[in-house]
């Protein structure tokens, strides 16, 4: 049987299911993933204050973790009923999920004195900044539609590229798209998966697509990154295949 890919998303994904199983706990791997989000996003080369999270998923892991001199932010993603999720939390509705963990995280990663002050005001952040959830699909040249003509300064993605893509050739174009939102000088940050294959959400398996470290780097040299860091580390991850898997993290600037 085929795995699932593409437009499935928008009706064979459960984002409560991928939240509960994925985002539900602190493992050694969401820590890894959070704090080495918050270094690059928080790192003084980053500048201007356009942010977007591109294929964000059901998730805010990435945007808790930034700055609050991001006072436009966008999220974006393919499935709407991913972004339904974050929509409703915005609004104040109740959701399946707790972000709480998350959060407490990140404060004591801001080396905050009150969690509870900083947890308020963060959320009031993202409420206040996140200016617009808008779906979009890396497939196209213009990811966003022809509607964003203006660069973002930061674009956020996070296991996003190797899930659409079905080659190494599609990778690279696909990472060519992103960069296209962003001008010279701006900057990328980038969470992915390595030898990885295929992830299981709800009993339903997911297709994800295997990169070496050196596709990686290579996709970002074609398109016209610098990486200025990169960090990794291995993990047991039950519900991917294989479970031994490398996750990274990396920060990297457009020439």
């Amino acid at each position: 049987m085929a795995l699932l890919h593409g437009t499935d998303y928008c009706d064979k994904f459960s984002p409560e299911i991928f939240l509960k199983d994925f985002w539900g706990y602190l493992d050694d791997q969401n820590i890894f993933t959070i704090s080495n989000a918050y270094i690059f996003l928080n790192d003084e080369r980053l500048t201007g204050h356009r942010l977007l999270d591109f294929g964000c998923g059901p998730s805010l892991s990435g945007m808790i973790t930034t700055p609050e001199r991001f006072s436009d932010i966008v999220m974006a993603d393919l499935a709407p009923s991913n972004l339904d999720i974050i929509r409703r939390w915005m609004d104040g509705e109740k959701i399946n999920f707790n972000w709480d963990h998350i959060f407490r995280f990140t404060a004591e990663l801001a080396g905050a004195k009150d969690v509870s002050e900083w947890t308020e005001r963060k959320i009031g952040h993202l409420k206040t900044f996140v200016k617009k959830l808008v779906t979009c699909d890396v497939t196209k040249e213009l990811p966003l539609g022809p509607d964003y003509v203006e660069a973002f300064d930061v674009v956020f993605t996070s296991f996003c590229l190797a899930t659409a893509a079905k080659s190494i050739a599609e990778y690279k174009q696909f990472l060519k798209h992103v960069a296209s939102l962003l001008p010279s000088g701006g900057h990328l940050v980038m969470r992915d998966t390595l030898n990885l294959t295929a992830y299981t959400v709800h009993n339903k398996k997911f297709h994800f697509l295997k990169l070496s470290m050196v596709d990686v780097k290579d996709a970002l040299c074609n398109a016209q990154f610098e990486v200025l860091e990169c960090k990794s580390e291995n993990f047991s991850m039950p519900l991917c295949e294989p479970p031994e898997l490398s996750v990274f993290v990396l920060l990297a600037r457009k020439a």
